[in-house]
């Protein structure tokens, strides 16, 4: 790699680097337990609804068609 040249990493390589050390694994292991005894103690939804507002503007960021910005939170949507 040359001299002032950038590397750029996926989201995902970024996740799966960080998660390699076994205390942010702690502690995020202990922070998802600790969600789910507080979630425990309450009434289960029937239901929830996600809100997929910023399409257009993840389009517009990306200078991509308002279409594709759309296909992006379709696919994001999907992941959760």
């Amino acid at each position: 790699m040359s001299l002032g040249t950038t590397r750029t990493y996926s989201f995902n390589a970024l996740l799966a680097l960080i998660f390699r050390f076994p205390l942010f694994a702690y502690v995020v292991g202990f922070i998802e337990d600790f969600v789910i005894s507080i979630m425990k103690t309450g009434p289960i939804p029937k239901h929830i609804a996600m809100i997929m507002d910023g399409n257009r503007t993840y389009a517009k960021n990306h200078r991509l068609p308002l279409k594709e910005g759309h296909f992006a939170g379709a696919n994001a949507l999907v992941k959760v």
